[in-house]
């Protein structure tokens, strides 16, 4: 079960990752949108942790290719700006919103514990 973490903040992506590697996950850290869109287009991918501003395709596109390619994949944003709402990013397609800067272990555990549900 793959796990990426997308951020252009290579730093909070690599933490995280590193967490969630941890914590017994498949994680990759991407550090673009659009890297997470190739990504997709070549792995199965269960879940996305994504920031939504970044220079290089945002959360905001990668949110709409996995609504294109129709997959599965769950998604849940962080931010660390207010030009959207929850409920805006949530009708795009995130199931929780976090903001920055992020309580690292709030986000590990709720991470954590959603995909191990999955499995259920």
């Amino acid at each position: 079960m793959k796990v990426l973490v997308v951020d252009d903040e290579t730093t909070i992506a690599d933490i995280i990752t590193e967490t969630f590697i941890d914590e017994g996950l498949n994680a990759h850290a991407l550090y673009s949108g659009n890297q997470a869109i190739e990504f997709l287009k070549k792995e199965e991918v269960v879940f996305i942790l994504s920031d939504v501003r970044m220079p290089d395709g945002d959360g905001l596109s990668l949110a709409k290719a996995i609504q294109d390619m129709k997959l599965d994949t769950k998604l849940m944003f962080m931010t660390g700006y207010s030009e959207y709402s929850e409920e805006d990013l949530r009708a795009r397609g995130a199931l929780r919103v976090f903001s920055k800067p992020i309580d690292f272990d709030l986000v590990v555990m709720e991470v954590v514990n959603f995909i191990k549900n999955l499995d259920k």
